[in-house]
């Protein structure tokens, strides 16, 4: 049986997803998405088939619906059962029940619905009871939830079938590995599993012993090479992929659901693990469902999985023009879900992850901040990282969109054809006047604004002690600045160093204040005011200063869009 469409409806934050499924499924989205949430429901649905065959609970003939307390479930996704409804609410009300509906490639059907019931009872409907019971068995679970390793304990007891197989049911199988292994090794499938760990950690040993009759823990060690380590010492990478292999080996269920499996895994591991994960699920018949924010996920599953976007509680597959690729490497899959949160009249696109400061400079250019998105990317200055992200904006939203630069060391031409760029692609491009943001905060003018009524100062002075001993600093910057910029622009081959070192030392003596990175001023002139004056330097939040005048230039032009 191969599960082929699922429906989740009123549960926790979704309320209403219909989704296919293939042999292998990768599930993407930002942080807060719905698709750890959608992985849950699946598990928690076969999780309550077992619940209600171990309690014995299955609903009389006569009755379509049965009732079990929290207590007897083996797997709750949350730490307050009652929170699992739409909203974070279980309520009695029939149409306002959890509904988790599955349709197999045999045309059979199943599912389950779940409301309060009464004093402190769970009511649960079950759909196809027959086929319900199929699926019920603990010794062989139809589903296998894995959420990550969250560590393995130093010391393990031996513990029974049936404690083992309910920790297995809740996700919280890396507090058994142990007794999983142990009893892996007394199976001749222990061979494959060795065989398989070897695909992704090779020249990996794994030795397991127990003696009931002497023996208080179960003892796992991994040599690799010359070095042997107990379990809960070796490496998280190698754990993750010993827990995963284990339980497909082990207990061999119909689907195992992953959540992030790639945490930890270095990505040529990360590729292997995929790799195994696809010919486990060919040559086994095992349904792969996967969450990831891993790029590396990604591309290794690319052509051979069904690649699912989960965004804003919806569910729909992933199309090439998405370039879901560039989305992921930019970190911004969560893009829809960010600007849902409000109207935005302007959406701002920054590397800057401190954004405190950029606030106040859009701010004080005229941008209120209650239709002024700020959102930081990393690389959001590449202009092919760019499209598919404005894109995304554009789908949702009318809001013009901004995309901010350092100015760092770049020279004229350069930023003319970066602004030609960012405009060709439906953008505002926006350079700050000095190498960052920061410097508007430590300028000759913000500077003078700030000493006005301090005791003794003096700009020229002051100046000359903000510049002593920073030249080999600035010129560093100066130097790996356009290192990095040929680099990015594929002509690091045709740079001429000795020029280039040349340059950096004309452009710091001509003015080695105008090109210190601002952080590392802002620090010094922090310092210096304690020093000479006793006095703290403090950004005024609510000041009218700084400003900028490109940014002002940019909402003045688009304000007659927006009223």
């Amino acid at each position: 049986m191969i599960l082929k469409q699922v429906t989740v409806e009123r549960f926790k934050r979704l309320e209403q997803v219909a989704f296919d499924l293939s042999n292998v499924n990768v599930l993407i989205g930002g942080n807060n998405s719905g698709k750890s949430t959608l992985i849950q429901g699946i598990h928690f649905a076969f999780t309550l088939f077992q619940s209600l065959n171990i309690a014995n609970k299955w609903p009389a003939q006569t009755k379509k619906s049965t009732t079990i307390s929290p207590t007897e479930l083996i797997y709750i996704p949350s730490d307050d059962p009652y929170s699992l409804g739409y909203g974070g609410r279980l309520l009695e009300d029939e149409e306002k029940a959890i509904s988790l509906d599955f349709v197999f490639d045999d045309g059979n059907k199943v599912g389950v619905s779940v409301r309060k019931g009464r004093i402190t009872n769970i009511l649960v409907e079950p759909t196809n009871v027959e086929l319900a019971r199929k699926l019920s068995n603990l010794e062989t679970p139809f589903t296998i939830f894995s959420p990550g390793l969250a560590g393995v304990s130093r010391n393990e007891s031996y513990v029974s079938d049936g404690v083992l197989l309910r920790v297995l049911a809740r996700g919280d199988a890396n507090i058994v590995l142990r007794n999983i292994l142990y009893r892996l090794k007394q199976k001749e499938e222990w061979i494959k599993f060795e065989s398989d760990v070897a695909e992704i950690f090779p020249g990996i040993i794994i030795n397991v012993s127990f003696y009931a009759a002497v023996d208080q823990f179960i003892q796992v060690t991994i040599r690799d090479g010359m070095k042997e380590v107990p379990l809960d010492l070796a490496g998280t990478g190698l754990l993750q992929a010993i827990q995963i292999l284990a339980y497909l080996h082990l207990f061999s269920p119909r689907i195992i659901i992953l959540d992030e499996p790639d945490s930890h895994l270095h990505p040529n591991n990360q590729r292997l693990l995929c790799s195994l994960l696809k010919t486990i699920s060919e040559e086994r018949g095992v349904q792969v469902i996967i969450t990831t924010h891993s790029r590396h996920v990604l591309d290794a599953m690319y052509n051979d999985a069904r690649l699912l976007w989960v965004q804003e509680g919806e569910v729909r597959v992933v199309a090439p023009e998405d370039q879901v690729d560039l989305l992921m490497e930019l970190g911004a899959l969560d893009i829809k879900e960010k600007l849902k949160s409000g109207h935005f009249d302007y959406v701002v696109l920054t590397e800057d992850k401190n954004s405190s400061y950029f606030d106040i400079l859009l701010r004080n250019s005229g941008f209120d901040g209650g239709k002024t998105a700020l959102l930081p990317y990393n690389g959001v200055t590449s202009v092919h990282l760019l499209k598919p992200l404005i894109r995304q904006v554009k789908d949702i939203s009318d809001a013009v969109v901004i995309v901010h630069r350092d100015r760092d060391y770049l020279f004229p031409d350069e930023i003319e054809v970066w602004k030609k760029e960012i405009r060709a692609i439906g953008a505002e491009p926006f350079l700050t006047f000095g190498i960052d943001i920061e410097a508007y905060f430590c300028s000759d003018d913000y500077i003078n604004g700030f000493a006005k009524n301090v005791a003794g100062f003096n700009l020229a002075a002051f100046r000359e002690k903000l510049a002593e001993g920073e030249i080999d600093d600035a010129t560093t910057s100066y130097v790996n600045g356009r290192i990095d910029f040929e680099r990015k622009a594929g002509t690091i081959g045709k740079l001429d160093h000795g020029k280039l070192s040349v340059a950096a030392s004309k452009a710091v003596a001509a003015d080695v204040l105008a090109l210190m990175k601002g952080k590392r001023k802002l620090s010094k002139v922090r310092k210096l005011f304690t020093e000479l004056y006793n006095v703290r330097y403090e950004i005024d939040r609510a000041a009218l200063t700084p400003s900028d005048a490109e940014l002002s230039a940019i909402m003045q032009k688009n304000k007659g869009i927006f009223g």
